[in-house]
């Protein structure tokens, strides 16, 4: 069981817009590093094969077309000087692109495009079979964290496998549905009480049963971010998006407290 009792710790996942344009990236979050108590950041990268690309080790252009000065590796050691952990996202639907999934040699390139990036670790999506693979493949120390969505099932497999953290989110809301949590993601109500926010009870349920942290993530809503901060859960990541908003900073730092200076450990 998890006694959790110091405040929430954010996390940011950050499109292949953002980590192409790294100088502007790199920018942004030095500055809310300053404010905020940032633990980590998970890059989605644009899929090259899993090869050396421009994107990696050249500048690419930024939006104005003026060259970046730095890289992509660049945006990753940059992170990590200033003790946020850098994670990369592996591309999950390229693994399943074609029948028979999941794809090992597609598994293996993008294992050792992240090796070579030089990342504090990757996080996975719904697949167990991948996190032991990912355990024996990355540096001893990194971190293997393992995407479930809504499932409590997929969460135990994935704990079991070795994650270091797991991560829940609310399903997609299909437009006109009167029940917006499919039953196939078993996002079922935990004890049948349908007065309280059901993913704030899923996160309930698994830290009063297991000792691995949980990262609640796909957050759009700032009051649903500001319960899940309260309670606490152990990592909180609202959506980049409402960064643009001053006042939803502000809130976050009077609800997570001032940015933290020792270095980056996430679990």
């Amino acid at each position: 069981m998890s006694e959790q009792t110091e405040p929430s710790r954010l996390t940011f996942f950050l499109p292949s817009s953002m980590t192409e344009a790294a100088d502007d990236t790199l920018a942004l979050l030095t500055r809310l590093a300053g404010r905020l108590d940032i633990a980590c950041v998970v890059l989605e990268l644009a899929s090259h094969g899993g090869v050396n690309t421009p994107s990696d080790t050249e500048p690419t252009e930024t939006a104005d077309g003026k060259p970046d000065k730095i890289t992509l590796e660049g945006l990753i050691h940059g992170l990590q000087d200033i003790n946020i952990a850098v994670l990369i996202e592996i591309d999950h639907i390229a693994l399943f692109a074609t029948p028979g999934g999941p794809d090992h040699e597609a598994f293996k390139i993008q294992m050792q495009r992240a090796k070579r990036l030089g990342c504090d670790g990757v996080h996975m999506n719904q697949d167990e079979t991948l996190v032991s693979e990912a355990r024996a493949f990355m540096p001893e120390g990194s971190i293997i964290g393992a995407f479930c969505g809504g499932s409590r099932h997929q969460a135990m497999l994935m704990a079991e496998k070795g994650a270091d953290y797991i991560a829940f989110s609310l399903p997609p809301v299909a437009e006109g549905a009167d029940n917006q949590f499919a039953p196939e993601n078993e996002f079922e109500y935990v004890d049948g009480d349908k007065a309280e926010d059901p993913l704030v009870k899923m996160i309930k349920w698994w830290q009063g049963l297991f000792e691995i942290p949980c990262l609640a993530c796909n957050l759009t809503d700032p009051e649903r971010i500001e319960r899940l901060i309260r309670l606490p859960t152990d990592f909180v990541a609202p959506d980049i998006a409402l960064l643009s908003d001053e006042a939803f900073i502000t809130r976050l730092q009077q609800l997570c407290g001032a940015a933290k200076t020792p270095g980056k450990e996430v679990v």
